[in-house]
């Protein structure tokens, strides 16, 4: 075992699939990968808590209205968020106390020999859950290294108070991002070197995900549809996959079912939530449809059908699944969900050339890590 002690900061305590599976893949590959002992800091500040809450005090009447939706399946959405809590609590290595404020992080200086930040959307300055304190300035004696980070959509050159995230940027040992957009960005405000890495979920097998499969519930065939909103024209248009394929919706996000009244359209919640779920649903799905990154990243996993639908008011500065399908050879999955009824569905993806493309980030994730974590 490497003598070394790793700190990950990191969105490990949200409830979206994704950021969990990302810090879960990611704390693996450092322990079976490096030997390299590590904890996620269990930092999770107010916004990020009030986020994935299923009762706060409501600041609007529209707010009010989302509580009043919660209370009537309060039940529903208490079983999705134990679900998620059960798998940080089987699957993930946290530091000892729940921190909730910058203040508190101070005490984690010189607890680790390298402090990383990453993956996920952590720079992103605009994301409801940002904080400063992901750009490590607690860290005062410790190696910070970033690993992956993503900006999403935010350029933070253009930010009011970019000269104080330079100051931070520039007491890093080492950079990487995963998209082309945030490499560009970073490089107009710091002469550090920015490597491009994978998302730490691409780090590891298929094979190492299926333990962590879980029934789905579901006893039909059925088309998966995975997105962080489900607007009222999105639907409009997946029900026309629906109605073409003639196969039913399964969604797993209880909040938005809810909240749109999904059941109305026919659109069924999957019975069980949670990473796990999350994974078996997309394993066992005969399509995928979706505007995530880690749906595609999964989606890709399981070699599964699918298609990445970009949305109708889509930011061009948000390259994460443009990027993403481009180092993996799969741009003709990347469509406009106007198009999406009128394509030939049942044309999967090529995967011959998949897994070398896939080897290829892993070796260059590997190189980074290799030498400026482990």
């Amino acid at each position: 075992m490497n003598n070394k002690m790793v700190g990950i900061m990191t969105f490990h305590a949200s409830h979206n699939n994704g950021s969990m599976l990302q810090a879960y893949a990611f704390q693996k590959v450092l322990k079976d990968k490096f030997n390299l002992p590590n904890e996620i800091i269990d930092f999770s500040n107010h916004n990020q808590q009030r986020m994935y809450s299923i009762l706060y005090f409501p600041r609007t009447i529209k707010q009010m209205a989302r509580i009043g939706l919660n209370l009537l399946y309060y039940q529903k959405l208490k079983k999705r968020y134990n679900d998620f809590e059960e798998f940080s609590n089987n699957y993930l290595v946290l530091s000892s106390n729940r921190i909730k404020t910058s203040e508190g992080l101070l005490a984690c200086d010189n607890r680790y020999d390298v402090v990383v930040c990453g993956s996920d959307q952590i720079w992103n300055t605009k994301a409801q859950d940002a904080d400063k304190a992901y750009f490590l300035p607690f860290v005062k004696s410790s190696k910070k290294v970033a690993y992956a980070v993503s900006f999403g959509a935010t350029n933070i050159n253009t930010i009011s108070d970019v000269d104080e995230y330079a100051r931070f940027i520039n007491n890093f040992s080492a950079l990487s991002v995963r998209e082309y957009n945030a490499k560009k960005w970073l490089e107009e405000l710091t002469s550090i070197p920015v490597q491009i890495t994978a998302d730490p979920t691409l780090l590891l097998n298929t094979e190492d995900y299926i333990p962590l499969c879980s029934e789905t519930g579901i006893k039909e065939k059925y088309i998966f549809w995975y997105t962080i909103t489900y607007t009222k024209t999105a639907i409009e248009y997946i029900l026309e996959v629906s109605k073409k394929l003639h196969l039913p919706i399964y969604i797993i996000d209880a909040k938005e079912w809810s909240r749109r009244n999904l059941a109305k359209y026919g659109i069924k919640l999957a019975p069980k939530g949670g990473p796990s779920s999350y994974l078996s649903c997309i394993k066992d799905a005969e399509l995928v449809l979706t505007s995530s990154f880690h749906g595609t990243i999964f989606s890709v996993m399981f070699r599964k059908n699918f298609w990445y639908l970009k949305k109708i008011n889509f930011d061009s500065k948000d390259d994460r699944a443009s990027f993403l399908l481009t180092q993996l050879g799969l741009m003709d999955r990347f469509v406009n969900l106007v198009d999406v009824v009128n394509l030939n569905l049942s044309d999967e993806p090529n995967y011959a050339e998949v897994s070398s493309k896939i080897d290829e980030l892993r070796e260059r994730s590997m190189r980074f890590i290799r030498e400026f974590i482990a």
